[in-house]
């Protein structure tokens, strides 16, 4: 997954260790937080079709993850509306998570420039 891309597939994390970052283009990556198996990542580009908000990159050999394209779920998701609301809760769960993470890091940054521990 790389910042920027436009994408419409949705990422299970089978195996291995996987690093999320952000500002790959800029010179100053910076490693937000790392994912392993059972994770699910990229489901907001996923949702919305928007360009993607970070890259997610293997950092173990043998990684491996499961790849879902939005068009293949659509058509399950017209008949079965509970797998609508697992879907979403799952995706939200991961985009909640991922948040904090993102804003914990805004945080020492924050403490750091303002001379505080981090």
């Amino acid at each position: 997954i790389s910042e920027g891309e436009i994408d419409n597939r949705l990422f299970a994390i089978a195996r291995g260790e996987f690093e999320v970052s952000r500002g790959e283009g800029a010179d100053r990556e910076v490693q937000l937080t790392r994912l392993g198996p059972g994770t699910i990542t990229g489901g907001l580009a996923f949702l919305d079709g928007l360009k993607r908000t970070a890259t997610v990159r293997a950092v173990t050999d043998g990684s491996c993850v499961i790849a879902l394209e939005r068009e293949r779920l659509e058509p399950m998701l017209a008949v079965d509306p509970q797998l609508v609301y697992k879907v979403m809760k799952t995706l939200l769960r991961s985009a909640h998570k991922t948040v904090g993470q993102i804003d914990k890091v805004f945080v020492d940054t924050v403490r750091y420039i303002q001379g505080g521990d981090s």
